[in-house]
């Protein structure tokens, strides 16, 4: 009877020991599903981030271009400037000389 009831308790043992790993690999389901819905959204945010972050670069990048192209042509302008003065001050004085 007491081997009975040994193997009895020895299986209730390996029973309640079975439930506990049970619990305990559930709880660590449970965190492991909430680290990585974590990790996901923090990767979209980064993902988010990063094409703003792009697309900022392109505006940035667009304004530069504009900005070289108008001193380009500010330039162009200084120096048709220059030489319409200097084809001005090869004309005759508007003072008469006399």
């Amino acid at each position: 009877m007491s081997a009975r009831g040994e193997s009895i308790a020895g299986r209730g043992a390996a029973w309640s020991d079975g439930q506990r790993d049970v619990e305990q690999g559930g709880e660590r389901l449970r965190k492991s599903d909430a680290r990585i819905a974590d990790a996901e959204r923090d990767l979209r945010r980064a993902s988010d981030a990063m094409a703003k972050a792009e697309r900022q670069i392109a505006t940035a990048q667009a304004a530069r271009l504009a900005a070289a192209e108008q001193v380009a042509a500010g330039t162009a302008q200084m120096r048709r400037a220059e030489a319409d003065y200097g084809d001005i001050r090869q004309l005759p004085s508007a003072m008469d000389p006399q």
